[in-house]
């Protein structure tokens, strides 16, 4: 799950803007402010967490699920 949250983060525009529509996120100019804000809307400190705590990483899950349903709504 962490390769896919650094991959959404740094190189899937269409996670940022879904990230700005959804989730308010002020400023996508760069990863770590993207970083910034999936790790408020996962509530955790850092994104390792998903790797060793298993409701980080059930949220990662419905946020993914829910990104992937904005997808299909937007086309």
């Amino acid at each position: 799950a962490l390769g896919e949250v650094f991959r959404k983060c740094q190189n899937d525009l269409a996670f940022s803007k879904y990230l700005t529509e959804r989730h308010e996120l002020q400023d996508a100019s760069n990863s770590e402010r993207i970083k910034t804000r999936v790790r408020s809307i996962l509530a955790v400190q850092s994104l390792a967490e998903l790797n060793t705590n298993p409701e980080a990483a059930a949220r990662w899950k419905a946020l993914r699920t829910d990104f992937k349903a904005w997808l299909r709504s937007a086309r």
